[in-house]
């Protein structure tokens, strides 16, 4: 995969964007209703796409009016529907299931700092990026604890704060 230029759009950007090409790009603005968009996202659901895809598709085609609109290209953004999505988890890792990933993530280049991202986001329930991008200024080790500000999104409209009770303090070592 090649990766975006400076100025270029990043990730699947340019993909979505030649998706809603095609299948609304002979649309006219003034006939896209909040009917014929329920009726469009009724056509991708059958055609087996998950809501969390159909309602990015929503976000990028609200996004190109909102656009439209200040460059007075229209003169109003059309309602559009919302997509609910519920990303539930319906299988998980057993005991010795993980404690195998694990042993095999232990063998790899790197391993020991794989596993500790793993047991972090295992005992944490935090997402990879959120761990990733932890710097030592948000470590209290008076404390013992780690903290997460708030990102004013959805995905953490509040400030977190971990205590480190799985972590032996004088290895920093993960406890069983």
């Amino acid at each position: 995969t090649r990766t975006a230029e400076k100025g270029e759009p990043s990730g699947d950007v340019p993909r979505v964007v030649a998706l809603l090409t095609r299948q609304c790009g002979a649309w006219r603005a003034v006939d896209v209703t909040k009917p014929k968009l329920l009726a469009w996202t009724d056509t991708l659901r059958r055609r087996g796409r998950a809501p969390g895809t159909i309602r990015k598709y929503l976000r990028y085609l609200r996004a190109a009016f909102a656009s439209a609109k200040e460059a007075r290209l229209v003169s109003a953004v059309p309602p559009f529907p919302t997509i609910t999505v519920r990303n539930t988890r319906k299988t998980f890792f057993t005991v010795s299931e993980f404690e195998t990933f694990l042993s095999a993530l232990a063998r790899r280049q790197y391993g020991d700092v794989l596993v500790d991202i793993v047991l972090f986001g295992f005992y944490s329930g935090w997402r990879l990026r959120e761990i990733l991008n932890l710097t030592w200024a948000e470590v209290n080790r008076d404390t013992r604890a780690v903290f997460l500000p708030a990102t004013g999104t959805t995905k953490r409209p509040e400030d977190r704060e971990l205590a480190l009770d799985h972590v032996r303090p004088e290895t920093g070592q993960w406890r069983g």
